[in-house]
């Protein structure tokens, strides 16, 4: 499966659609680990998990981040995710924004 792109796949019997990638991803989470962080790529979980868990071992803190592109909205299942899991969601458009959001970086600051 390419980024940018989703196929369907078995889930022992029903047919799904399987998670697109966001075209960010990829070097997001290259940005990401390239500061010492961790990242779980868990986008094909579905249900409308986020993209990542972020794990910064300095806080001691796991993070999770749905990537977007630019002009990317999250779908009914993600929204429906973050308001089983009681919080805001935390979006990424970008390496900056992800940094920011995992608190590796402070808003603003200049970072990947």
């Amino acid at each position: 499966m390419g980024v940018g792109h989703a196929a369907c796949v078995d889930v022992g019997g029903a047919v799904r659609r399987a998670a697109k990638v966001d075209t960010t991803q990829a070097p997001t989470v290259r940005d990401l680990r390239a500061t010492g962080v961790r990242v779980a790529d868990i986008h094909r979980l579905g249900g409308g998990a986020p993209d990542i868990l972020v794990y910064v071992p300095a806080l001691n803190l796991w993070t999770p981040i749905e990537l977007k592109s630019a002009d990317g909205t999250l779908t009914d299942h993600e929204v429906q995710w973050w308001r089983k899991m009681g919080c805001e969601p935390i979006i990424a458009r970008n390496s900056r924004e992800a940094l920011a959001a995992a608190g590796v970086i402070e808003e603003g600051q200049h970072g990947a």
